[in-house]
């Protein structure tokens, strides 16, 4: 009578199917969450703008983006145009301009109204 179970041969055949899935699916799974992190990080960076823009029309003071350092994931640089921030103004509107968000190829824009101070996040996540 033959006993229930797998053989050597059977494991290892499995083992290694499931080892070459791994090794092909994992970087191309790791690829994908970079674009994943940016995205949220340009949501991130309008969500700073606009509590800018609230805080000046709440203060009936200018303010201006960036006031703090903002809190991204690693490897994501920002560049503010212009160089010296976006200001917002006590009636709504701004200086206008824009944050680019890279890492790596893929890129994320918000960009600033200058007339309506409207912050809008550009580019497909």
């Amino acid at each position: 009578m033959r006993q229930a179970g797998f053989t050597l041969l059977e494991m290892l055949v499995a083992l290694g199917l499931f080892a070459l899935g791994a090794a092909i699916i994992l970087p191309n799974l790791a690829r994908g969450l970079g674009p994943a992190d940016l995205g949220s990080a340009s949501e991130l960076v309008a969500a700073e703008l606009r509590r800018a823009r609230n805080l000046a029309l709440e203060t009936r003071a200018e303010t201006r983006f960036p006031a703090r350092p903002l809190d991204l994931p690693a490897g994501i640089v920002v560049l503010v145009e212009p160089a010296d921030g976006i200001r917002f103004f006590p009636d709504g509107s701004s200086s206008g301009g824009r944050a680019a968000l890279a890492r790596g190829q893929a890129t994320r824009l918000v960009e600033v109204d200058w007339l309506t101070g409207r912050v809008r996040a550009v580019g497909a996540p």
